[in-house]
């Protein structure tokens, strides 16, 4: 089943990334799941790609704010700033907005955006523990010289799927890698999205393809 995550939203006409404007723009525009950053900061959690200042926080929409359209549609959750000392308190965060808004576990895919594989494993422990159930757990991938060890926490299911640029993406690393399992960022063309689908790859983050 091919799912197209609006990457930040669908940002058009000056709208923001990553602000409920964008949100309901994607949802106006046809998007059933939404790719989304976060940041664990004052013990809440805020939507940014870079780090906010604390000065514009007060701005920012908090995690629990991008649930107006609960079970409707689907969300990637890419966690910037989460590790070992900030896991616990993240997970009850998460917890606590998922459970008021009613959102059911299969319709989120976690994503700490972590590059080093032993902490990406204590995360992903983490979180299974704290579920207790299953969830959708996503390793990320963004530079060539990780894509065996990426490959392996999959085969060894720590991580359920591998969120990975998508110019990394070719038949040598699909050898190694399901594309079923692949969640490919950020594709903003058709002829790359159509030679994607070709290989295999039918999950992906855009800014622009509306399809």
């Amino acid at each position: 089943m091919i799912k197209i995550f609006a990457h930040r939203g669908f940002a058009q006409n000056n709208i923001k990334q990553n602000s409920i404007a964008s949100l309901k723009n994607a949802f106006k525009n046809g998007f059933k799941a939404i790719e989304f950053d976060i940041w664990w900061l004052e013990n809440q959690l805020f939507l940014s790609h870079d780090k906010p200042s604390k000065t514009s926080l007060f701005n920012l929409p908090h995690f629990g704010d991008y649930f107006i359209y609960n079970n409707q549609i689907d969300y990637w959750l890419d966690f910037k700033n989460i590790d070992e000392s900030n896991v616990r308190e993240v997970l009850q965060l998460v917890k606590n907005d998922l459970d008021s808004n009613k959102i059911n576990l299969d319709k989120i895919y976690f994503a700490p955006y972590i590059t080093n594989f032993e902490l990406t494993e204590k995360i992903a422990r983490e979180f299974r523990n704290f579920f207790d159930k299953k969830i959708n757990f996503l390793g990320v991938c963004d530079h060539q010289s990780q894509i065996l060890k990426i490959s392996e926490l999959l085969d060894i299911e720590v991580i359920d799927y591998v969120s990975i640029d998508h110019k990394l993406i070719n038949k040598s690393n699909l050898e190694l890698i399901d594309p079923k399992k692949i969640f490919a960022w950020t594709v903003n063309d058709i002829h790359v999205y159509n030679d994607l689908m070709i290989m295999g790859v039918d999950k992906f983050a855009t800014d622009n393809l509306v399809i």
